[in-house]
């Protein structure tokens, strides 16, 4: 408790270099109950003991920012030191490549999706649920630039590869949409 009071005073400065990875996860634990991301944030941008660590904290640290910029601001931050240096690739850095291919999509940046979605799906097994949600959003942004034949075809990969999944059908409403335009452009 005392440790918590004494982390939540913003006058407090401490080397958190000095911290192995566990005390320092275990600080930011506390700094995050504190309720000020930018004091969190400020400590783990100071921690360049262990960037695996500090990378990984701070991917779990974005996810919880509401503000939607700031959130994809530290994303990017993350996303591009993981992207330029294979040595910061933490355990489960994979989703970074997905949470960051889905912002661009909602941004309705479709060609700025397809990298990160890429990356995901291809580091994923074909039985992922979360690999079909990347091939289904790679379809959508492709649909989007009017690239529909290379969308179908990832389509086609979720509902040949992935039967159980629940992109099965939205990507059969894709398919048959396809075959109903190409129909009538035929007539």
């Amino acid at each position: 408790a005392e440790v918590g009071y004494t982390l939540c005073q913003p006058n407090v400065i401490y080397n958190v270099n000095n911290l192995s990875p566990e005390q320092f996860e275990h600080i930011v634990d506390e700094a995050e109950r504190c309720n000020d991301i930018d004091y969190t944030l400020s400590l783990v941008n100071k921690y360049t003991r262990d960037m695996k660590t500090a990378l990984r904290i701070k991917y779990a640290v974005a996810k919880n920012i509401s503000d939607n910029k700031r959130r994809e601001r530290v994303l990017a931050e993350v996303y591009n030191a993981v992207s330029n240096d294979t040595a910061n690739q933490f355990e489960g850095y994979e989703e970074l490549y997905l949470d960051m291919g889905l912002i661009s999509y909602q941004k309705n940046d479709f060609s700025g999706a397809l990298i990160p979605l890429q990356r995901y799906a291809d580091l994923m097994p074909n039985t992922s649920e979360k690999k079909a949600e990347a091939l289904y959003y790679i379809g959508k942004s492709l649909v989007a630039m009017n690239e529909r034949e290379r969308a179908m075809s990832y389509f086609r990969q979720i509902t040949t590869n992935m039967p159980d999944s629940i992109y099965k059908n939205l990507a059969n409403n894709e398919l048959e949409e396809d075959a109903w335009k190409n129909n009538t452009n035929r007539n």
